[in-house]
């Protein structure tokens, strides 16, 4: 990645064809060293406010995010006798150059049409 670059977020809830606000999500390294990196949440404009990672967190490996689907869509929708389809969703991804990575993603709610996730650098 280039000097300035970050991990940039993005989850529109197409149901609505907003931003999926308030739904909550985690950071992780995976490997050797694998730990939380961090946490945000969604805004209204479907991105996560803060900068993510920033380049010098960003170094070639495998990272996690995971996407807290379930929660965001309770209460979102009529209350469902059963446990959602999708609940906790993890994306994972590796990073091995300086190049950017898009790595779109899309989840599928029981509840509700789609739930799109996209990942921009």
């Amino acid at each position: 990645m280039r000097a300035g670059e970050r991990l940039r977020i993005e989850v529109i809830d197409t149901t609505r064809d907003r931003g999926a606000a308030g739904m909550r999500v985690d950071v992780f390294t995976l490997g050797a060293h694998a730990r939380k990196l961090c946490s945000g949440v969604v805004n209204a404009d479907g991105v996560v406010d803060a900068p993510v990672l920033a380049t010098a967190a960003i170094a070639a490996g495998e990272f996690e995010v995971v996407f807290y689907v379930g929660d965001y869509f309770r209460g979102r929708v009529a209350p469902e006798k059963e446990p959602p389809f999708l609940d906790t969703v993890p994306f994972r991804f590796t990073i091995a150059g300086t190049q950017p990575y898009p790595t779109p993603t899309s989840a599928m709610s029981a509840r509700a049409r789609t739930c799109a996730s996209a990942w921009r650098w």
